[in-house]
Formats: structure tokens, sequence, C-alpha cells
């Protein structure tokens, strides 16, 4: 166990509770969704930005290792969650296309509303191991938790506390808003809200799916989500 200076980030989806359903091919193809969606994420992840877990339908990151340059570091890892949005983005697209003319459940009809916002925080961690796992102590991974119950009115951004901030060189995207957050027990936590260029989608003019190709990616969906669930029953759990 150490206490070691280190940059976190939770990347999370939002939107996911409007487009649940309580039909059951409808639960199936939502969790496929999320996991194809989160998959997006982690996969863009490099060193020295680690996943340590999956949180439902966010993933939270750390960075322990910034060597003798946080700076460098950390604005690495903010050029990582531009990538990350934007990765988000593209395959977001990508499964809305396929969505219209598709699968009619109701997760399928409703990808449209999914977003992603990612936290970004700064400060001392207690690094621990418990059970084989990484485990993150200390107030810092509070903090950042935290920060994901905000007041910022959108669905789409980066949201970084000003101990993250004060290493950027540059914004992380131009247009950005400055705030303040009060929380219970924690106090006052000054951020910079970053906002990516709203997405254009014109969804009339997509190519629709024909009725054969949509039952085909209906099918996949419904085969992918069987798939999750068998492999993820296999593995063990830890006590």
């Amino acid at each position: 166990m150490e206490l070691r200076p280190t940059a976190m980030v939770i990347a999370d989806i939002s939107g996911y509770t409007k487009f649940m359903s309580l039909h059951r091919i409808s639960l199936l193809h939502a969790e496929v969704i999320i996991t194809d969606l989160l998959e997006v994420v982690t996969n863009s992840v490099k060193f020295p930005l680690k996943l340590n877990r999956l949180e439902g339908d966010a993933a939270f990151l750390y960075c322990d290792e910034l060597g003798d340059n946080p700076r460098e570091a950390i604005n690495d890892i903010a050029k990582q969650i531009v990538t990350m949005m934007q990765e988000f983005t593209d395959k977001h697209r990508s499964m809305l296309e396929k969505s219209i003319g598709g699968c009619l459940c109701d997760a399928c009809q409703h990808i449209d509303v999914l977003r992603l916002k990612a936290f970004a925080h700064f400060g001392d961690v207690v690094i621990k191991v418990a059970n084989g796992s990484i485990e993150l102590g200390g107030e810092a991974p509070i903090v950042i938790h935290r920060m994901t119950k905000n007041s910022v009115n959108s669905d789409e951004y980066v949201m970084a506390s000003a101990d993250f901030c004060v290493f950027l060189d540059v914004p992380i995207y131009p247009h950005e808003e400055r705030g303040t957050e009060r929380y219970e027990l924690i106090g006052n936590i000054e951020y910079v809200a970053y906002f990516p260029e709203p997405r254009m989608l014109d969804v009339a003019h997509v190519a629709r799916l024909t009725r054969l190709t949509g039952i085909i990616e209906a099918i996949r969906l419904f085969a992918r989500a069987l798939f999750l669930r068998v492999h993820f029953s296999k593995m063990p759990f830890k006590k």
C-alpha cells in the first residue's frame, strides 16, 4: 500500500436508462450496445492511462506512473480523452445507422440518446492490491466520482477539475465553461467543462437497411448478447 499522485478519468455513457425496456430482447440488445461502446472506450486507452474497472455503463481509468514530468503525462491523457470521445462518436454513428430500418426493439431504436461524458481529476491516491485487483483509495477517487453528479447542462462534455487543468498546456476543446460545484463533506470543487463540436447526423438521409439485412443485424446482436452472458457466467467471482 502506498500513496501516489494519480490522474483519474471516468468515461460515462449518458442516456442509458432512457433507452432501456422491460422487453427481454431489448434488454439483451441494450447490454450488447453498452458493451460494444465501452469496448471502444477501453480499446482507445494507451499507456500511461490504464483501466481500473468497469462500473456499469462507465469505465474508471487511472495513471499512477507520471514519471518525472507529470505535465507531459497529463497532456497525453487529455489527448487520449479527445480520441476516446471521437472514437465513441464514430462507433455510435455506425450503430445508429444500422438501427435505422433494422432491429425494431426499443434499445436499437433509441441508440440516438446515448452520449459520452468524461471526467478528469488529479490528486493523491492510496494504491493497494486486494484479491489480485488494484484498488484506489483516499479522497481523490471519491472526488472524481462525485463530479459525475453536477449542474453542467449537457450530455456530452469533458469535465476536468482545477487540479487536473493546472497541468494542461492547451484546452481539451476550444469551447469551455468554468464553474464550481459544492459537495457534502468535500467542499467546493472548481472545474472546467469542455464541449466538443455538436455532432450532425441527418437521420432522414441515412441509407436504410433492407428488411433482410435488418433481421440479420438483429440476430447478430442477439447472438452477441448470449455470448457475453455465457462468457461472464464462466468467469470466477472474487469474494
